[in-house]
């Protein structure tokens, strides 16, 4: 470039006619110059996407060489056996017996090959936990999951090669209504199928005790019940979801349907329970929910366990409140709304009760007066949540119990509940293995540091194993505590009881969860916002320290607070 177009484009004048040819010369150039340039872009990019395709298919057929090489396929029969047996289903609580679908591995695990298929069809554990769910044919499309019309067509392609026509039949006419003739065609092929699936599982369980979840439609208890009926010898543990009613006249026929029956639990929509559950005599667990009135035909003494749900509104009966005939009851889960009954003043004894869950929804003074009522020795696991207001107390709340490990509390409207209060009445149950706390703002910096161990110091909790709180509980911006900030406070304590401290007999922290109850969301109020935004720098925080040390930290959306009724004897 001259010198005379340099000083052009560093100017404001307007160029003379050689100049304006020399620039347009020089725009041809550059021109050319960046096609030139563009088509040896393009090239190199495609080149760049052809390696990056070589390396990805060179990838997964490593990945696949490597999958030949693995250790997993030089596994006997014997040791997939044991591990499967981790992977065996299981029902929900009888606290909810509607809560959660029940997954069915036996079939996923058949589809591996043909190794694993034949393993699979040859241990029975994974074909004696059963979900019989048949929905009703008039109900809209979106009742009839998709998944579970795959997960039978898996099992049936597996099981009996016959029927698979059948149910893909079913489950894609399914998708819109038919009329009257069609349903009735459509319901027939349900339970064609839904009793071959039944019958083919029951037998590939051989011998093993039967668990299932017997949830139908009205036009097809019958005949599946025929079906259950055949092996009830084998039945240990049942639930009906709206078909007692079918149940009591079957055992009003057949009292022996019941006579190997280890735990039972119903669900109906505010209809009491019929079923003589007297004739059942090796039974030692009962749930009911949504029934207006605890069964009267049930022998209390003899129950280990109890689940106790009435409908929206109910009290605690009569029936249920006999509690001099409950005195052999391990685990207790209540879930009631409103109680209108006053509780004996005299307290009781339940010499045998260990764990103790309980979801009010309303008036926690009786809460209150019911907790107070039982005499607990031995009790070890206490779980307490309460929508609506509480006391300024936490001590009110609590159980009287020396040996107790395990407490889960949630009580999201405890706006009169003072900090101290919770420290002291905390104090209380030096032995916990197991804490869980959603209280909002309630959580101070000085709870945190009397967690912290310090050489020479006395620290609460020294068996403490598992901490659970949510962000709503920690108190982020504490008055008291200008000083020393709440990421500092966390982080410290969790050094101190995952690291362990030679010079404390406390033992080291297991877990540590900091629950996301509150979420971020666009239509968030204000202080939700601030509450999120304070947390976060907690969260990185631990993030930090996670991946530093390696420990068992999670957080946010990575974990959920505990329910209150998931309590079982296998935590203590």
């Amino acid at each position: 470039m001259n010198h005379d177009l340099q000083q052009l484009l560093q100017s404001n004048y307007a160029p003379s006619t050689l100049q304006a040819a020399e620039v347009t010369a020089k725009l041809l150039q550059n021109q050319t110059t960046l096609l030139d340039l563009e088509s040896k872009a393009t090239r190199a990019r495609a080149e760049l996407e052809e390696l990056e395709s070589q390396i990805a298919a060179f990838t997964a057929e490593s990945r696949k060489y490597r999958a030949v090489l693995g250790t997993v396929r030089l596994l006997p029969p014997e040791i997939l056996q044991q591990v499967f047996c981790h992977l065996i289903p299981s029902l929900p609580l009888p606290s909810d017996p509607k809560r959660e679908r029940v997954e069915r591995p036996p079939f996923a695990l058949a589809l591996v090959c043909r190794t694993w298929r034949a393993v699979a069809l040859s241990f029975p554990q994974l074909w004696s936990t059963l979900d019989i769910r048949v929905p009703s044919v008039d109900h809209k499309p979106t009742v009839w999951r998709r998944e579970d019309a795959a997960g039978w067509e898996e099992g049936v392609r597996m099981i009996d090669d016959e029927l698979t026509e059948s149910v893909q039949f079913y489950s894609e006419s399914y998708r819109s209504e038919g009329e009257l003739a069609q349903q009735a065609v459509l319901g027939a092929l349900c339970i064609e199928h839904t009793v071959g699936w039944v019958s083919s599982s029951i037998r590939r369980s051989g011998n093993q005790p039967l668990h299932f979840r017997f949830w139908a439609a009205p036009f097809a208890i019958q005949p599946l019940l025929d079906v259950l009926c055949k092996y009830s010898s084998r039945w240990y543990e049942a639930i009906f979801v709206e078909t007692s009613m079918p149940l009591a006249q079957r055992v009003d026929h057949d009292p022996e349907i019941l006579a190997n029956l280890r735990k039972i639990a119903w669900s109906e929509c505010q209809r009491p329970v019929t079923v003589n559950l007297l004739r059942a005599d090796n039974l030692l667990a009962v749930g009911s929910e949504g029934c207006s009135a605890s069964n009267p035909d049930t022998p209390w003494e003899q129950l280990t366990e109890y689940n106790h749900s009435p409908p929206r509104w109910y009290s605690l009966d009569e029936g249920f409140l006999e509690w001099s005939r409950l005195s052999n009851l391990v685990i207790l889960r209540l879930n009631v709304a409103v109680s209108t009954r006053e509780f004996p003043v005299v307290p009781l004894l339940m010499p045998h009760l260990r764990i103790l869950c309980i979801n009010y929804c309303n008036d926690y003074l009786n809460v209150r007066d019911l907790v107070d009522i039982l005499d607990l020795p031995i009790l070890q696991a206490f779980a307490r949540v309460s929508v609506d207001e509480t006391p300024s107390k936490l001590a009110l709340m609590l159980p009287r119990s020396p040996h107790l490990k395990l407490l889960r509390l949630s009580l999201p409207q405890a706006k009169t509940l003072q900090s101290y209060e919770i420290q002291t009445a905390l104090r209380m149950y030096p032995r916990l293995t197991e804490l869980a706390l959603d209280l909002p703002n309630k959580i101070r910096g000085s709870l945190i540091r009397d967690l912290t161990v310090l050489e020479n110091a006395r620290v609460l909790f020294p068996s403490l194993g598992t901490f659970c709180v949510s962000n709503r509980s920690l108190v982020y911006e504490d008055p008291l505590d200008e000083w020393t900030s709440m990421k500092s406070l966390v982080v410290s304590m969790l050094q101190a009881r995952f690291g362990g401290n030679m010079h404390s007999s406390a033992a080291a922290l297991r877990k540590f969860r900091l629950v996301d109850v509150t979420g971020h969301r666009a239509d968030a109020r204000r202080y939700e916002k601030l509450l999120w935004s304070a947390g976060r720098d907690v969260q990185d925080a631990l993030r930090q320290l996670r991946a530093e040390r390696g420990w068992d930290i999670k957080f946010g959306a990575e974990c959920a607070f505990p329910r209150w009724d998931e309590l079982t004897m296998d935590d203590l």
